[in-house]
């Protein structure tokens, strides 16, 4: 048996479909359907019910799917300690970030890993939180830089970075009232919120704050990306949120008033994730060392 097309079944597990698996891995499906056919036929059992719709593993599918990924992921502890074991070859990061933080942070620590390991070679996965946990667990990518809370129990974590969440509005006379040091809610009732979507982590950040504060927002409008959000405050639209490492970019730092709320201070932890049964690499170790600094 091929051992790399093992992702092949793993891949119509976590898509549910044929056919969506096929698109995903840039083949066509009768030929996924005849390697699947061939493996199964090979074991003497099924591996998913065709019956549903999704597709669901049938308990011989649990198993190889269980099997599979640790198989996976041995090849890949496997090729990483050769990888440590030579000064020469390529070292490869997998790691994972969330795309409305990696323009602030990959230059953090990308030129020094660079400079520690000049032949590193790095693919980036950028997805919100939700979906980098499930990379994770997934081992789609090693590493992931990541806010809490998590919500995986087998991931592992070591915190690097707290930062403080803002109030931001326009830089415009009308706001030169507000209190610097503290926002009170009531004042804000009538005020347009640009957010975040949900799903994302700082959006759940905010509104837990919210709800602990019994304060129902008037939300203007919702995106997906921060710097959209910024845009959008800084044209006068509206009031939201930023943390302190997209207000210390110049690009933005003369273009909004900065409040902390009601004397609350508004956080978030991020921390550096992985998988609890995970053997850390080289590059690895070095990562978290160089975020820690």
């Amino acid at each position: 048996m091929d051992l790399d097309k093992f992702k092949y079944i793993v891949c119509i597990a976590e898509e549910k479909s044929f056919t969506k698996a096929a698109q995903k891995l840039y083949i066509s499906q009768p030929a996924l359907s005849q390697y699947v056919a061939t493996i199964e036929d090979q074991f003497k059992t099924k591996f998913f019910d065709r019956s549903c719709n999704p597709l669901k593993l049938t308990p011989a599918g649990e198993i190889f799917i269980k099997k599979a990924l640790e198989i996976i992921n041995l090849k890949k502890e496997l090729w990483r300690d050769l990888e440590d074991s030579s000064n020469n070859k390529i070292v490869t990061l997998s790691i994972g970030v969330s795309p409305n933080r990696s323009p602030y942070m990959l230059p953090l620590f990308i030129p020094q890993l660079k400079k520690e390991f000049p032949n590193i070679k790095i693919k980036l996965l950028e997805k919100t939180g939700v979906d980098l946990e499930n990379a994770l667990i997934n081992n789609q990518i090693d590493i992931a830089i990541i806010s809490l809370p998590l919500l995986e129990k087998s991931l592992v974590y070591e915190e690097f970075f707290k930062e403080e969440l803002l109030l931001i509005t326009p830089n415009e006379e009308r706001y030169l009232h507000f209190n610097r040091k503290k926002v009170k809610l009531e004042d804000l009732k009538d005020e347009n919120f640009i957010l975040l979507q949900e799903r994302q982590k700082l959006r759940t950040a905010i509104e837990a704050f919210f709800l602990e504060k019994n304060f129902n927002p008037k939300i203007f409008l919702e995106t997906e990306n921060q710097e959209c959000v910024l845009s959008l405050i800084s044209s006068g639209l509206g009031i939201g949120f930023a943390s302190n490492m997209h207000l210390t970019n110049k690009k933005w730092r003369d273009h909004f008033l900065t409040f902390s709320l009601d004397e609350t201070i508004l956080s978030r932890k991020f921390v550096i994730a992985y998988k609890k049964d995970k053997k850390l690499s080289k590059v690895e170790n070095k990562l978290i060392e160089i975020l820690r600094k």
